[in-house]
Formats: C-alpha cells, sequence, structure tokens
C-alpha cells in the first residue's frame, strides 16, 4: 500500500540555505530540491496545500510539472497565490481585486481540469484516498472576530478596493460544501490551507488556550458540521507549526519559509 505525505507553504521563491538538510547542495534551488524529494516519491501519493509561490502563475508552470511527472496526490492554492497576487495586482493596475480574484479562480480551476495525476482540491471537488473521501480548498474563513466586525488588522485591508464581501462568500460557499461531504460521509480528509476547526483545547504552541469555539490563526467560528461518529483527518497548513492536536496536522516547514529540512510529512490513516 502506498504511503500518503503532505506539505505546505513551499514559498519556493525564497532562499533556500538551511544545512541542517541532509541533502543539502548549496547550488541547487529550493524549487529543484523539491522536484527531486518528490521524485523519491513516485509510488506515493502526495499532497501539497498551497503558497508554491508568492505569484499563482509560478505555481500553475510547477504544478503543471509535477502532474506531468506522474506524481499522484493533490493540491490546493493558498493566500500568496490568492491573497498576495491580488493585493500586489501583479497582473497589472486595472484590475479591480474582486476582478483579480475571478481571474486567479478561473486559471486555478482551469488547470485542474488539465491535471491527470496531480489533481485539485477545492470547493465543489470530491476525490478518494484508500475509503476516506479527501476534500480541500484555502479553507476561507469570514475574516470576522467574535463581534461579527471584520479584522481590521488583517495584513491586506490597507488595499483601497479589498473586497472582503468577496471572501466571506467563498468561506460560505466552502463550508456549506465540506458540510454537505461530512452529511454524506463518516471518513474523510480535510486539507485546507488555513487551519480549520480544533477539537478541544490546545495545550501548547502559538495557540495555547485556543478552543472548538475558534477557527485558528482567524479566531473566528468556521461552521464545520461533524460527531464522534466522524473519522477526520485535517490537514492544515499557513501557520508553520508541527502538529497542535490529535486527527491534526500542519506542514513540517521552518516560520520563515527558509530555515527547515524540506521534508515529507506521512499522514497516517487505517
Amino acid at each position: 500500500m502506498n504511503r500518503i505525505y503532505f506539505i505546505s507553504d513551499l514559498h519556493l521563491d525564497k532562499k533556500y540555505d538551511n544545512s541542517s538538510d541532509k541533502f543539502f547542495d548549496p547550488k541547487q534551488s529550493k524549487r529543484d530540491r523539491f522536484i527531486d524529494l518528490l521524485k523519491q516519491h513516485k509510488d506515493d501519493t502526495i499532497i501539497v496545500m498551497g503558497d508554491f509561490y508568492n505569484d499563482y502563475l509560478e505555481s500553475i508552470k510547477i504544478i503543471k510539472e509535477i502532474d506531468d511527472m506522474g506524481i499522484h496526490g493533490f493540491w490546493t492554492f493558498g493566500n500568496h497565490e490568492w491573497l498576495e497576487h491580488a493585493a500586489q495586482k501583479i497582473s497589472g493596475p486595472k484590475e479591480s481585486t474582486r476582478e483579480e480574484f475571478e481571474i486567479i479562480e478561473k486559471a486555478m480551476y482551469d488547470l485542474g481540469k488539465q491535471c491527470k495525476n496531480f489533481k485539485l482540491l477545492a470547493t465543489g471537488i470530491v476525490e478518494n484516498i484508500r475509503d476516506y473521501v479527501i476534500i480541500g480548498d484555502i479553507g476561507w474563513t469570514s475574516f470576522k472576530d467574535n463581534n461579527d466586525s471584520v479584522h481590521t488588522n488583517y495584513e491586506y485591508d490597507w488595499k483601497e478596493d479589498w473586497d472582503f464581501e468577496w471572501v466571506k462568500e467563498q468561506n460560505k460557499k466552502w463550508i456549506a460544501f465540506a458540510n454537505k461531504v461530512l452529511q454524506e460521509n463518516k471518513k474523510v480528509i480535510i486539507a485546507t490551507h488555513y487551519p480549520m476547526y480544533f477539537p478541544g483545547q490546545i495545550s501548547s504552541g502559538r495557540f495555547a488556550g485556543a478552543t472548538e469555539e475558534y477557527i485558528l490563526y482567524w479566531f473566528s467560528k468556521n461552521g464545520l458540521i461533524y460527531s464522534n461518529e466522524h473519522e477526520i483527518v485535517f490537514l492544515h497548513g499557513h501557520t508553520h507549526d508541527q502538529s497542535l492536536a490529535k486527527g491534526h496536522y500542519t506542514n513540517p516547514i521552518g516560520r520563515k519559509g527558509n530555515s527547515f529540512p524540506l521534508k515529507l510529512q506521512e499522514i497516517e490513516i487505517k
């Protein structure tokens, strides 16, 4: 039986200079090192949950390359494909943030239709691993705090035309889709770039004290509905932290994006 691995927040446009990686080669780029790593796991399932690059166009290129290599697995976009790109207006000054979002969304789904081996996880798409179904997305949040007001300190709210309403609408679509899948299936892998629901209280780490009432990082309720009858495995990215709770895996990546041995984290499911 093949193994299942995941990784997130590669940030392949950042310098890779950590000699703690036993395969470290100072002449090799982080991108090439990652491709070499994938070649060692051609018989396994690989899940990559976003933040390949700051530019979604560069992310599309490497996703195509991975698919053409015959690597079997799944991918999502992260905030650096969606939000960084839109905030920076990489495609030019004429598009509004909403138009940028819609351009990225279309490109993402179009790429997903092209990929035969390395498949897109996004709202509306259900795939299978063994006897689990797997769903995923960036894991949109509503960007609300406990008073139902938009976070004013969010990193992109300086954008004059930043479209919170579009983002909140994507959150509603994602949660409605995920809850439908949870109603119909008891064994589910939920792979999102943003951390989702954590059962119980987190006892240590950056999020010590957070409870099931909160979606971590944004600290707002996310609306997922499930019970003890479910067997759910959560895969998270974004926070650059290690595993925080039973049944939850986070990406094994250093906080600064380059201070880590580049490796895949194995997921254990029955």
